[in-house]
């Protein structure tokens, strides 16, 4: 807060009329006949008496101050013609308040705070001071506030705990209701898979005793019909046999009549006419016999309709009592399901009744207490996006997840977060030991610039620059600086002072610990620190230049595109060591970065080799370096098949291995290459032992060793 005072009030005289301004009050100085012991003024047609000077207490101020007139509101009545600017002092101390609040950045915001007051205080008092007819009034005004703003201030200080258990015993009752909501839950789902059961048991007997109604109602459709065949049958047989009798008695009667045997004409006669009379008598006979019996046969056929066998109706009669027997006990069971269901349905409206009492409760505390916050949108700004920070907050609490946010926004490490350490502002000196980079060397402490991530990019990306155009940028190039040296070169290059340089390097090394996790940090880090060989960096971009020219000599018209086709063999020519799907996914990435469509027939070229001021490139160029890395893998794996059985491998073996692997080594254009790889095989690094020469001038190795320092180089097929 600024400490400028206002200046001391300068007292002066006033008249009356000044005092009481210009509006609707005049003064009579002049009628002493009507008020001999003093003036008078007309306030709102209104006289009143004013005292007479020798009148007043010796000890009151008779001066006015310098208080100036200055008209409160915008009367037309008013003359405003000589009193229109603000008075001097208001001017003053209107000019002091924005002063202060400005330097105190209250300027903007109206939301009452402390800062704010303190210039309003300061104002106050002064006015008090100056205004001494006043000052016991508006001091003990001015008391009664800071009073009650101490008291306010007291009784807030004294709810901070309050608050506070609040918080927690929310968090507790929140707590509560998600376990009850599991178990309830859990309970839940159980019972809604045994009820599933019961009435799948339940569907599965009805449907049982619905096959067995139908079977019963067959088998008596069958009993009827057999029953009716039987009948028919045996009255066949009836007739059969009724007129099997018939013909038999007519035949018997006929023998009968023709025994005789007449010996005249006469006699012939005679024994004609007697045939003729006893055949008619038969006849009568029979029909009458006939009748008879076809009314027995009705009065049978009346009487015995209905009547099955008995070998059947006891069979029938089994079946039927096996059936009720069944239907009895699947009732049973069924009264029994119906009734277990019959509870369930009671116990899950009980459940769904606690079920929404809970949700009240819940939605009641959700109200009034602290809305939980929604992480999943870490993942819109975290780098990596949801994938990464799913994969970092997964089975993680409320405190751990902010530990992770925390760090992702610092690029502290979670561990010195979670300790409370803080960013720090200064990085303990290494030292001068000949063993760290020149970079590092130092003996006092370091400040932290806390260096971002978009900053060191940039930074990486320059020094590759420099240096590519100091030494050049293709592989297996002799006498070059280790990058150590060149980034301290590079430092002291730009910055000049040795504490700049001390200073950048501190905060360099610092922010690629924090962002070890970006592919590009990683690899610079990797190169200087010597665990990774620095043609690795140019390998990758003699690829990608390779490729670059197999599209270039597609491009006959110099379009900038070329067809899918075209784009495919190009690199399945380039990447032989690659299989078909890889290759696929590589031409997927580049229409995908180029914004086409899997339908369209060509592929704009030069677009996917561009870069941004980091150095990042796009997916098909970081395809193209993975492709790089497969490569390297694969030969290591063979190399390991082939050289299984061997502790310690040779020179000439390695190269007859390489060969094999790839072929194309093998060519006259590529013999450089195979030394290359042999001689970085065979190095002597750190402080691992140099390899061993027979007598016969032939290199030799650990197989362990030399697998290492494949991994640490720029080993990979030709393309």
């Amino acid at each position: 807060m600024s400490t400028s005072k206002l200046p001391p009030v300068r007292l002066k005289s006033l008249s009356p009329p000044a005092l009481f301004g210009s509006g609707n009050i005049e003064v009579f100085q002049n009628n002493v006949e009507l008020f001999p012991d003093g003036r008078q003024y007309m306030l709102n047609d209104v006289p009143h008496q004013l005292p007479a000077p020798n009148k007043l207490r010796p000890f009151m101020d008779r001066k006015a101050g310098d208080v100036e007139t200055w008209p409160a509101s915008k009367d037309p009545k008013h003359n405003l013609t000589k009193l229109s600017a603000k008075p001097k002092l208001l001017l003053k101390l209107e000019n002091y308040l924005q002063k202060e609040l400005h330097a105190l950045g209250c300027h903007i915001d109206d939301d009452p705070n402390e800062k704010r007051i303190q210039p309003y205080r300061e104002v106050f008092e002064y006015v008090i001071e100056n205004f001494r007819t006043y000052k016991p009034l508006l001091s003990s005004i001015k008391q009664e506030y800071e009073g009650m703003l101490s008291k306010q201030n007291d009784t807030i200080k004294s709810l901070e705990p309050l608050k506070a258990m609040l918080v927690n015993m929310n968090e507790q009752c929140e707590q509560k209701i998600l376990h009850i909501k599991q178990d309830e839950k859990q309970e839940l789902l159980e019972m809604r898979e045994e009820n599933f059961k019961l009435e799948g048991t339940i569907t599965s007997l009805k449907e049982e005793i619905s096959s067995l109604q139908r079977q019963v109602k067959k088998c008596q459709k069958e009993i009827g019909v057999e029953y009716k065949k039987y009948r028919d049958e045996l009255d066949s047989r009836k007739l059969l046999i009724q007129d099997i009798n018939d013909l038999r008695y007519q035949q018997e009667e006929l023998k009968k009549a023709l025994s005789g045997h007449p010996t005249d004409g006469d006699d012939d006669e005679g024994a004609t006419k007697e045939d003729a009379v006893i055949l008619k008598i038969a006849l009568t006979k029979a029909r009458e016999e006939l009748a008879n019996k076809t009314q027995r046969l009705t009065e049978v056929l009346s009487d015995y309709g209905d009547v099955v066998p008995r070998r059947d109706f006891e069979s029938v009669e089994r079946q039927l009592k096996c059936m009720q027997d069944e239907h009895t006990e699947l009732r049973k069971n069924n009264n029994q399901l119906l009734k277990e269901h019959s509870a369930l349905i009671d116990v899950h409206k009980k459940v769904i009744e606690q079920r929404d009492e809970f949700a009240l409760d819940c939605e009641r505390m959700r109200q009034s207490a602290t809305p939980r916050p929604d992480w999943n949108k870490c993942g819109l700004y975290v780098e990596g996006g949801f994938d990464r920070w799913n994969k970092l907050s997964e089975e993680t609490s409320t405190n751990e997840k902010l530990d992770l946010l925390l760090s992702e926004m610092t690029g502290q490490d979670v561990s010195i977060i979670k300790a409370g350490g803080g960013i720090v502002d200064y990085f303990e000196p290494k030292g001068t030991d000949p063993s760290l980079p020149k970079y590092l060397h130092s003996s006092e402490r370091v400040r932290n610039r806390r260096l971002n991530k978009r900053d060191l990019l940039i930074m990486i990306k320059d020094v590759w620059t420099e240096k590519m155009e100091s030494e050049g940028a293709h592989p297996f190039t002799k006498d070059r600086t280790n990058m150590a040296d060149h980034l301290y070169s590079y430092l002291r290059k730009r910055f000049g002072v040795d504490a700049m340089v001390t200073e950048w390097g501190y905060n360099i090394n610092d922010a690629m610990t924090r962002y070890n996790f970006d592919s590009i940090v990683q690899q610079f880090q990797s190169i200087l620190n010597g665990e990774l060989d620095e043609d690795v960096y140019y390998m990758k971009l003699q690829r990608l230049e390779n490729v670059f020219t197999l599209f270039l000599h597609k491009d006959a018209k110099e379009a900038g595109a070329i067809s899918k086709t075209e784009f495919t063999e190009s690199l399945t020519s380039n990447f032989h060591f690659l299989n078909g799907d890889d290759v696929i996914k590589m031409v997927d990435d580049a229409v995908a970065e180029t914004g086409g469509e899997p339908e369209d027939e060509n592929i704009p070229y030069k677009d996917l080799f561009t870069e941004d001021d980091e150095g990042k490139k796009g997916q098909f160029v970081n395809s193209i370096f993975d492709s790089y890395q497969k490569s390297k893998e694969k030969i290591i794996q063979e190399l390991e098949l082939v050289f299984e059985k061997k502790s310690e491998v040779t020179s000439t073996e390695l190269s007859s291995a390489l060969l094999n692997i790839d072929p194309k080594l093998s060519e006259s254009s590529n013999q450089d290459t195979l030394k290359h790889f042999v001689a970085m095989a065979f190095r002597n690094g750190g402080s691992t032992p140099a390899p061993t020469t027979n007598p016969d001038g032939v290199n030799s190795c650990e197989k362990s060793k030399m697998l290492q320092n494949l991994r640490t180089s720029c080993i990979a097929h030709c393309s």
